[in-house]
């Protein structure tokens, strides 16, 4: 799963093998160098020919694809969304053996996010703030679980989302809505 290779690179972890996602991905920009290119990671032959020691894939990949991969190795499927991200960054510092290296980024993470919010509500005041992409029929909006940065702006720094956010990508508990 590409959702989870940031929080190995971060644990000092280079896999050996991503999707191309994760390749093209800039914010991984050199960090992947010599990393095997998955393509869209259905490929059984090509992660068995990587031999590697984990495999981490999303819940929603198809049942018989997760079996075929946990035949390989120890294939965890992760749901996307489910856990914060301090609290994944520890789950995977346990699937990995690198607690203390993720229990060290947790509080980094913190502190981090201690300094940002005070200014980042100063500068927001009462104004809502919406994360946003169009597409041919209209636009999604994202909430605090669904990527895009919506964890951190709606729960880390406690912004809050416009009513129409807020009702169907957030309470909802869906984290994005369609909106016409």
């Amino acid at each position: 799963s590409d959702n989870y290779v940031g929080y190995l690179l971060k644990l000092g972890i280079k896999p050996v093998g991503v999707k191309t996602a994760s390749i093209e991905n800039p914010y991984f920009k050199g960090m992947l160098d010599g990393v095997e290119n998955l393509g869209d990671g259905n490929s059984v032959e090509q992660i068995l020919a990587l031999q590697p020691d984990l495999i981490i894939a999303p819940s929603y990949m198809d049942a018989a694809l997760l079996e075929k991969l946990a035949q390989i190795a120890p294939t965890v499927a992760i749901e996307y969304g489910k856990l914060r991200v301090r609290d994944q960054m520890l789950e995977i510092g346990k699937l990995t053996s690198r607690e203390e290296k993720a229990k060290e980024w947790i509080a980094s993470w913190d502190k981090q996010i201690a300094e940002a919010k005070p200014k980042v509500q100063a500068a927001v005041g009462d104004k809502t703030v919406s994360i946003l992409q169009p597409y041919a029929k209209g636009i999604y909006a994202f909430g605090h679980n669904f990527g895009r940065g919506g964890e951190i702006i709606y729960t880390e720094l406690d912004l809050k989302a416009p009513e129409t956010i807020q009702k169907e990508a957030i309470e909802s508990g869906q984290g994005w809505a369609s909106l016409s």
